[in-house]
């Protein structure tokens, strides 16, 4: 070998090899001449694959992968071989690198895997971590008694070398219920848990935990067969209706805003009841109130008048005096210092003619 590598090249060092490509796991020789792993045993493998995530359990992976190699017997083959054979495709990602980068030939058991395994993915600080959190253990508020047990055998689980007793597990659980538990589980046992032996403390414990799941999951079924034989339609029809009524006022509410955008406020028309223009009382133009007047002079002095006792004045002529007055003021408090276009607002031919008639009926009287 020193004389091959002696005349080697330098060029020949640059070259490619398989000397790099030789697996760390040793893989033992098998005797027997028809050896096989059959692709369904391999698509098993792989579907319960471990990638090194956080959220992967590696002793759970351990778990199950002997559980899957228990059900392969093979004359002539070692259980040690298949499982050497067989792990590199349970693993994927990270984990599949890491056991690539391991040295060549640096595993040759399977135990000697398994460990290297456990130190890479469940090192003593997360095995300390999970053993401080079943020390500690404590009922949650409202949880019941089947949850809590469930949970504390999953801890337990997780960490398989936690190296606690299975008196002081019983004990720490125990310890961790609260008061109103802690008194159910002694009357189950007919007075204190102490009194009874480890193996009659479990089984009180997974009596209760399992009448109590068996217990719920009844009630929880009925509760989902009466609500859904009884309440599913209501609920649907009070749905429609909700919405039938929602979109009602979404139909109203959106005409109210067109209307309110579309239509415009109406303006008011002022009428003035002295000269009938459009403006408020009192503010009529002087020029236009003496023509209105005029007119209306001389419509009332083309008018027959209607005879009427004496003494007495008629109400137009008195209400056109009134109105007249009140209309210079009004012109003068403008600064309209043009005189009048007639000399008075009382008619004079019709107080010459009540003056005569007036006259003629007293002679004849």
């Amino acid at each position: 070998m020193a004389d091959q590598n002696r005349n080697r090249t330098l060029g020949d060092y640059a070259i490619p090899n398989l000397q790099g490509f030789n697996s760390s796991i040793i893989r033992p020789t098998i005797q027997a001449n028809h050896f096989e792993i059959k692709p369904a045993l391999l698509h098993l493998v792989q579907q319960d694959q471990f990638s090194g995530g956080n959220s992967d359990d590696p002793n759970l992976h351990i778990l199950n992968f002997l559980q899957l190699c228990d059900t392969i017997r093979i004359n002539g083959v070692s259980e040690k071989a298949i499982r050497l054979r067989l792990f590199p495709f349970s693993l994927r990602d990270r984990a599949k690198c890491w056991l690539q980068a391991q040295p060549q030939g640096s595993i040759s058991t399977w135990t000697d895997l398994v460990n290297k395994f456990l130190i890479k993915y469940f090192p003593p600080s997360k095995a300390a971590k999970i053993i401080g959190e079943i020390t500690s253990f404590v009922q949650q508020d409202e949880e019941p008694l089947y949850e809590a047990w469930e949970r504390y055998k999953e801890l337990l689980r997780k960490c398989p070398h936690h190296c606690i007793p299975e008196w002081m597990q019983l004990e720490t659980f125990y310890n961790g219920m609260t008061a109103a538990t802690k008194t159910m589980i002694n009357a189950a046992a007919g007075g204190s848990l102490s009194s009874k032996t480890l193996e009659e403390a479990q089984q009180i414990i997974e009596m209760m935990a399992s009448s109590m799941y068996q217990h719920m999951n009844e009630r929880q079924v009925a509760m989902r067969e009466g609500y859904d034989a009884k309440s599913i339609e209501a609920l649907f029809v009070q749905n429609q209706l909700q919405k039938l009524q929602f979109s009602e006022q979404i139909a109203a509410l959106t005409q109210q805003i067109s209307n309110m955008q579309t239509s415009s406020m109406p303006t008011p028309q002022l009428i003035c009841d002295f000269c009938g223009g459009n403006h408020a009382n009192g503010d009529c133009d002087p020029t236009t109130m003496e023509q209105a007047d005029q007119i209306n002079y001389m419509n009332n002095y083309q008018r027959p008048q209607q005879p009427h006792p004496p003494g007495f004045q008629s109400n137009n002529n008195r209400g056109q005096q009134q109105f007249y007055k009140w209309n210079l003021q009004n012109s003068n408090a403008r600064g309209n210092t043009s005189s009048a276009p007639f000399p008075s607002a009382i008619p004079q031919p019709q107080q010459q003619y009540f003056q005569g008639n007036s006259s003629a009926q007293f002679q004849k009287n």
